[in-house]
């Protein structure tokens, strides 16, 4: 990869009258600015002390957003280069291609199957990221993603029941935040988490795991632009035959 030693100054807005955290922002326009070009491979980054500056915030919350961006492989960090976007930035998929994702069944080296669809599902630990307290009750979908024969990721995802009917869409093929927008609350911004822990029931299940086998996971809760939480999703990943365990690996 080419460094480019001129570091890139991007137009970053940050609203800090929004409940969405600061740091969630700038991970939002850091990856935006990736999809469009505006951030290439090998692009430098302004220095941290000097970006926190300009935009007036915290070093710690520029760390954090500088971090996930980093987690998932998008950025490298060191002492002497900076911060470097990576090649990987250039084919991280938007959230369009993430819609756009095969329905179960489709032809390819990879696709997604659907194991679970639940029109009514109890979770108090999903409902509560959900602002819904204990309540209930939820959709949930699971979903297993096979490549080159090999199961290598379960994707989890919960619903408030009152944002989308079940009876009227066919959400084991139309992606939930298609199901939110035709609902009139479309996904505006998404806060994520990293973890790298033993596999649980489910996992060990559907990836075909043992015991205190280990799994890599980025579970996320999206926000419409109220900033009310619309999606809860969790994806699971192995180690290797999976770009995202791969890339929480190195992190």
């Amino acid at each position: 990869m080419t460094v480019h030693a001129v570091p890139t100054a991007l137009p970053i807005a940050l609203d800090r009258m929004s409940p969405v955290p600061l740091y969630h922002q700038l991970f939002e326009q850091f990856v935006a600015a990736m999809e469009q070009g505006a951030l290439r491979p090998g692009d430098t980054l302004e220095r941290e002390d000097l970006l926190a500056d300009r935009l007036d915030i915290a070093r710690p919350t520029l760390r954090r957003a500088l971090s996930d961006l980093a987690a998932l492989g998008l950025l490298v960090r060191s002492r002497g280069r900076g911060t470097v976007v990576t090649e990987r930035a250039a084919a991280y998929p938007s959230r369009t291609a993430q819609e756009a994702r095969p329905p179960a069944g489709a032809p390819g080296p990879a696709r997604w199957h659907v194991l679970r669809l639940d029109p009514d599902h109890l979770d108090a630990e999903a409902a509560g990221a959900l602002g819904l307290g204990s309540r209930g009750p939820l959709v949930y979908l699971e979903q297993l993603l096979v490549e080159k024969g090999r199961s290598v990721s379960l994707l989890r995802s919960w619903l408030p029941r009152v944002l989308v009917n079940p009876e009227r869409q066919d959400l084991a093929v139309t992606p939930f935040a298609r199901a939110l927008r035709e609902a009139g609350h479309s996904i505006a911004s998404e806060r994520r988490t990293f973890n790298r822990r033993p596999a649980d029931v489910a996992e060990r299940t559907a990836l075909g795991l043992h015991v205190n086998d280990m799994v890599f996971t980025i579970t996320g809760v999206s926000f419409d632009g109220q900033g009310s939480p619309v999606e809860r999703t969790t994806r699971s990943a192995l180690l290797e035959g999976d770009l995202l365990g791969a890339q929480l690996a190195a992190s």
